[in-house]
């Protein structure tokens, strides 16, 4: 009963929408915002010596515009639209305009649709419906939770994250929020393919690297993607509970649904596997308390897999940072805000199932690893930045630094360096080919 009386409120408030608001279309147009970013990447190295053709030429040009948008279009119901154009040099990189609900491709598109949403708001509750922003963790470098959101990662130096589709209610309680998510499509994320120079030696985006055992020689090695029906039974959904208190935010929630991290699985013919996401229970929390200048956050996931077609495993971070202003103001600085982090990547079980060979651990990021980022602010026009992570694990890194200038608040112009090192089959050191020096320009209006 309470389902049918918020969906009636739903189609009332569109059917009534013309006579609540005269020009929603006006309104769109009025309030779009507006933003043109332009890179060029130099790469200190070629890759030679591969098995595939890969483009490696030394200059990378990237672009993106973006707009953004919202209109009321009653006094309870808004739409939120978000697009971008993206244009480069790099072959294979996009294909196509629009990623579609249920998206099966992992190129980018020239042109997308980044969300598109709308939000039915009263008092004591909020229905979203569509392509929206979903955001869980509280960490600030790494959050293994915030693993639902669809991200375009088609160029590791632009991750840019989208909406993801949804049904989503939520119910406040004074400082607090219940939320019901329903996600009636798996979307697997867009990552680097065809002649990629971020593709790895695994060959393949997701995985840092890939075992196979039982190969036949002579025999082309095949993986296929497999994807589940649009149906009932396949929709996953999460349920979350958040709430502020003096100093502090938390929450819990719980996941059932398709994992992120990809399997291979047998197929029972030679040198041939299907890669898919597993079936699995995923209950997470994460707690993010301030005290004075101090801020200290952690979150954890654990991962249960159903019928072990995958390990079962906990992922979780902890961290601190730090908001600096009398020391830098000695030295002629506004701030400084230092933050570490340390994630971990713990196996509970491992991987049982006799027709799927090969687990998520060479997909999974930060299996343990230490994570660093300081920011110094030096005005309202110059700041510059520094960070970087460590693998004990693996043993490979990535280190970054960026100079940041900003004449006004519509421009912003960078310097960025990126370095990386490590064995080839680690999620760093398969791009050890691919440091960089980065010019960026950003303008807003």
């Amino acid at each position: 009963m309470m389902r049918r009386s918020i969906l009636a409120s739903v189609v009332a408030a569109v059917v009534a929408a013309p006579t609540a608001s005269a020009s929603p279309f006006r309104e769109l147009f009025e309030n779009a915002t507006y933003e043109a970013q332009a890179y060029s990447a130099y790469f200190t190295s070629v890759i030679q010596n591969q098995s595939r053709a890969i483009d490696d030429k030394r200059l990378q040009l990237w672009s993106r515009f973006t707009v953004e948008t919202s209109a009321a279009i009653t006094d309870e119901l808004y739409l939120d639209l978000s697009a971008q154009a993206v244009g480069t040099n790099q072959q294979d990189e996009r294909r196509g305009f629009f990623t579609p609900p249920g998206n099966e491709r992992p190129e980018g598109r020239w042109l997308d649709v980044a969300e598109a949403f709308l939000t039915f708001e009263q008092d004591d509750y909020t229905i979203t419906l569509g392509k929206a922003p979903m955001e869980i963790g509280l960490s600030t470098l790494y959050s293994p939770t915030d693993r639902f959101e669809f991200v375009d990662g088609v160029n590791p130096l632009h991750i840019e994250g989208f909406g993801v589709w949804q049904g989503r209610i939520d119910y406040y309680f004074d400082e607090d929020t219940v939320s019901f998510y329903v996600f009636p499509w798996e979307d697997r994320n867009m990552s680097p393919t065809g002649e990629s120079r971020w593709m790895g030696s695994s060959g393949d985006g997701a995985f840092f690297s890939i075992t196979l055992p039982g190969l036949v020689a002579g025999i082309p090695t095949t993986i296929t993607e497999r994807y589940r029906d649009i149906t009932p039974a396949n929709f996953a959904h999460l349920l979350k509970y958040a709430g502020v208190r003096e100093g502090f935010d938390f929450f819990v929630a719980g996941h059932l649904g398709p994992s992120i991290y990809p399997v291979l699985r047998t197929t029972g013919l030679p040198n041939t596997f299907d890669k898919e996401t597993p079936w699995a229970f995923s209950p997470m929390a994460g707690v993010a308390a301030t005290i004075g200048a101090w801020e200290v956050h952690g979150e954890t996931i654990m991962q249960q897999t159903f019928a072990n077609n995958d390990q079962d495993f906990i992922k979780y971070v902890v961290g601190i940072s730090y908001r600096e202003t009398e020391l830098a103001n000695a030295i002629g600085f506004e701030e400084f805000n230092p933050v570490i982090e340390f994630s971990q990547d713990l196996v509970t079980r491992p991987q049982e199932s006799r027709t799927y060979i090969a687990d998520s651990s060479s997909a999974r990021p930060h299996r343990e690893s230490i994570l660093y980022r300081i920011d110094l602010r030096q005005s309202d026009e110059w700041s510059y930045r520094f960070g970087g992570s460590h693998n004990f694990r693996d043993h490979d890194s990535a280190y970054a630094g960026e100079i940041e200038y900003k004449p006004n608040d519509n421009l912003t112009i960078k310097l960025m360096a990126l370095f990386y090192a490590g064995p080839d089959d680690t999620q760093f050191g398969r791009w050890r080919r691919n440091d960089n020096i980065e010019l960026g320009i950003i303008h807003n209006f």
